[in-house]
């Protein structure tokens, strides 16, 4: 679909829930959302709504296909 990958250290990022799952399982995890990253928990933190729908399309997808092959 062209949408581009940003890849951040999740270390560098604040802290997420995700990361207390990953201290536990001691495996990787990804966090995926709307960006761009570099605003996120900023000062005037926004995402745009063509994101919000594309991250939309994109899960649906996903979780199709987990239903499809699960």
């Amino acid at each position: 679909k062209g949408i581009k990958a940003e890849y951040e250290d999740i270390s560098n990022t604040g802290y997420f829930e995700l990361q207390m799952l990953q201290e536990k399982w001691g495996s990787e995890c990804l966090i995926f959302g709307c960006g761009p990253a570099s605003m996120s928990h900023a000062a005037n933190e926004y995402v745009s709504i063509k994101s919000i729908k594309e991250v939309q399309e994109i899960i649906e997808c996903f979780v199709k296909q987990e239903i499809l092959i699960g």
